[in-house]
């Protein structure tokens, strides 16, 4: 039948299904189109393995072949030199990076644990766990906001006088609320 018999994944977790943005969705489908078109040249000598990435007429490439494809994509375009298993190290950093939970990253990139994930990309975690304490200063110190109109802190000093703050605020606001007849 001319198909070749495809090796076992690396482990377990390499088989999974990955949900992926529309985009690279409709890249897959433009991608299938062109394999039917190539299929159609070969008349009766395509080797249908059902890949999705294989040489012109179906049979599997050498993987070697796609890190030199890579290289050459990059030259072309002008681009640093970086191997091609490099791309799923920005993958992960950049999933980890914007939020995505590390538990989801390391499902995503097939990992057996999260520990594996947590230690491989801990220096990613370290600079995200910064980010989260400069965010929780601002939400803290910088810049609360209770409501539309009431207290709006901007700084450290303004945070000591919160309780005092706090206080007027609620004040004003029962006040408001028995001048205008209105109940809790």
């Amino acid at each position: 039948t001319g198909k070749k018999e495809i090796g076992k994944t690396k482990t377990e977790t390499s088989t999974r299904d990955l949900l992926m943005p529309q985009a690279i969705v409709e890249l897959l489908k433009k991608h299938k189109v062109k394999q039917a078109t190539e299929r159609l040249k070969f008349d009766g000598e395509y080797f249908d393995n059902d890949l999705v990435c294989c040489s012109s007429n179906g049979t599997p490439r050498h993987t070697g072949a796609y890190s030199r494809m890579f290289s050459e994509f990059l030259e072309k375009k002008g681009l640093k030199h970086i191997r091609f298993h490099d791309l799923r190290h920005i993958n992960a950093t950049l999933m980890l990076q914007y939020g995505v939970p590390a538990k989801i990253a390391s499902e995503r990139l097939g990992h057996s644990t999260i520990q594996t994930t947590m230690n491989i990309y801990s220096h990613v975690l370290e600079s995200v766990e910064c980010s989260a304490a400069k965010e929780i200063e601002n939400a803290l110190f910088v810049n609360i906001d209770v409501s539309s109109g009431g207290l709006r802190i901007t700084d450290y000093n303004q945070w000591l006088d919160l309780p005092k703050a706090i206080k007027e605020l609620v004040d004003e606001k029962i006040s408001d609320m028995f001048e205008s007849g209105k109940s809790w």
